[in-house]
């Protein structure tokens, strides 16, 4: 049984959130393993007490876990196995750095992460899956959510990352175990919450920006939710249009190479995320039975160009 609560929590609770200026996240101190106490994910004029599990112990029995040597197993699984695969070929600070960084303070988020790592092995080892494994990973599902109703609670721009964080894990997790629909409700939900965070990656039209350089935890989360609208898109299944601009302007045709690899996939993502709203509009007209416009096989040739020469500048970088 799916825990129905989790893709309905996110946005209805937090929408009259004034939000105010939290920090930059010190990828300095996270990139070296270090937990960034003043610029991490909570505001350094308030930092994490060291308490801030305190919910855990008020919880109710049928949301209760331990952190037993099963339990610190399946971590590990995800630390070695599962963030390695997760984000594919390309590095991605989310399942690099922060959500390990954010799992040592918040139980949401631990216990989000070892239902996915349950999931993730239950997937390798096992494809056609067995009650107990299931039920573990239910178990820690729901108590994730449960964790979540503090946030929600809350409201404050911290509550909001921790929010948004476990809701990425929360669309992996659906997209394993392989409830698409689920998954892309939870896309939705998340998406809805990124212009609550107040982030720079946000434009007015609703267009998200991936940077070059992430600066900020918000940047960090903008471009897991980017990679995974652009995955949910494979299924038909995105909640809806969305553009996104890159910073970086390696395909305006001055450039050689790309400047990095994560550059190189953010473009890939802008031209994959360009090929998907063409083909929605395309379904769309065809639902109507109307024939392809002009203006639509110009955006096919332009689409067809910039795919050559993103693929010249990956070969050279």
């Amino acid at each position: 049984m799916c825990p129905a609560p989790a893709a309905d929590l996110f946005c209805c609770r937090l929408r009259r959130v004034k939000c105010d200026e939290g920090r930059p996240v010190c990828l300095r101190c996270s990139s070296t393993g270090r937990a960034c106490d003043g610029y991490g994910v909570w505001d350094s004029k308030h930092p994490l007490p060291s308490t801030t599990r305190s919910p855990s112990e008020h919880m109710n029995p049928s949301c209760s876990v331990s952190r037993n040597r099963h339990t610190q197993s399946y971590f590990d699984w995800f630390v070695t196995r599962a963030r390695k695969k997760i984000p594919g070929i390309f590095a991605s600070e989310f399942w690099d750095t922060l959500v390990l960084q954010v799992s040592t303070q918040e139980n949401a988020v631990l216990y989000s992460l070892v239902a996915l790592a349950s999931a993730h092995k239950s997937g390798m080892l096992s494809p056609a899956g067995t009650p107990e494994n299931e039920n573990f990973t239910l178990q820690h599902y729901n108590a994730a959510i449960f964790q979540l109703q503090h946030h929600l609670a809350t409201g404050n721009k911290e509550s909001i990352r921790i929010v948004a964080i476990s809701c990425l894990i929360f669309i992996c997790l659906e997209f394993m175990r392989g409830n698409i629909k689920t998954g892309a409700d939870h896309l939705q939900n998340g998406l809805n919450l990124l212009p609550l965070l107040n982030s720079q990656s946000c434009l007015e039209d609703g267009a998200l920006v991936l940077r070059a350089h992430n600066e900020s935890i918000e940047d960090v989360v903008t471009e897991a939710f980017v990679r995974l609208y652009v995955y949910s898109a494979r299924f038909h299944r995105s909640p809806r249009n969305i553009s996104i601009v890159t910073q970086d302007h390696a395909l305006s045709g001055q450039s050689r190479s790309f400047p990095t690899l994560v550059v190189a996939r953010q473009h890939l993502d802008e031209l994959f995320n360009r090929i998907h709203r063409l083909e929605a509009d395309a379904r769309q007209l065809q639902a109507l039975a109307g024939s392809v416009t002009t203006t639509m096989l110009q955006k096919q040739r332009r689409i067809q160009k910039d795919l050559d020469y993103w693929l010249s500048l990956f070969k050279h970088s």
